[in-house]
């Protein structure tokens, strides 16, 4: 794929070196993902997992790429314009559990990807927010076949706007969350309530090994991995209804 990017940022300096993020979901996500099928990615920053995917479901199949930041949004319009995509709705938007206008806040100035409706600094842009089973379309949320949801903290809310129109989706349906212990807190919400939105309904979770160090980036990724003790810290968690120890 061919992506403009900006090194100052963390998302952007280890695509340029290692030509992948995160590794351990790029590589569940392709084996995964299937010609035809929908993907939704929740906070889609610049792009990578909306082309990723975009490239896999092809022509029958189709991405929501979902991102409210204007800096983000606008670098995202260009990747996808860049890609010559036609199978990606962009949507400019934010995703809360019922309909408002959030604040959004860059805890490193200049760095869209940390940006985060949890109050960290100055505020950089307000938008308007709703639920995800407002911003998809019947067709969408009925043939998704993976939700992404990394929105910095604000995933709680995503999840319990998501939660009505589960018993909608595929049998297959799987929803990749990223979870941030310190960062619900500031909430008053816990890693425990979050997934239990989902657990209470019959999904598993599994955890995706993910770090930052370079040299991570080196070795394949690996399969996510049966939850079996209480998360803690920052996780990946891939929520399934297949009760395996491995996906």
């Amino acid at each position: 794929m061919r992506m403009m990017l900006d090194t100052r940022d963390i998302v952007q300096r280890y695509l340029y070196q290692f030509g992948v993020w995160e590794p351990s979901l790029t590589a569940w996500l392709t084996g995964v993902l299937r010609p035809g099928d929908v993907f939704v990615d929740v906070g889609a920053n610049i792009g990578y997992f909306s082309l990723l995917a975009a490239r896999i479901v092809g022509h029958t199949g189709s991405v929501v790429a979902i991102e409210c930041s204007p800096a983000a949004g606008s670098e995202l319009r260009g990747n996808l314009a860049a890609n010559q995509v036609g199978n990606v709705r962009q949507v400019t938007s934010a995703v809360a559990a019922s309909e408002c206008v959030l604040t959004f806040y860059e805890p490193k100035k200049g760095i869209h990807s940390v940006t985060t409706s949890v109050p960290a600094g100055d505020p950089v842009f307000q938008a308007a927010a709703k639920p995800l089973s407002a911003l998809l379309t019947a067709a969408e949320l009925g043939a998704a076949r993976v939700i992404k949801v990394d929105i910095e903290g604000g995933e709680y809310d995503a999840l319990s706007g998501l939660v009505p129109v589960l018993d909608r989706t595929r049998p297959d349906l799987a929803i990749v969350v990223e979870v941030n212990e310190a960062m619900l807190a500031r909430q008053g919400r816990t890693v425990a309530a979050t997934t239990g939105l989902l657990t209470d309904l019959g999904f598993h979770p599994y955890r995706l090994v993910n770090s930052y160090r370079p040299s991570s980036y080196l070795v394949p990724g690996r399969p996510p991995q049966r939850v079996r003790e209480p998360v803690t810290g920052q996780a990946d968690l891939v929520f399934s209804r297949i009760d395996a120890d491995t996906l």
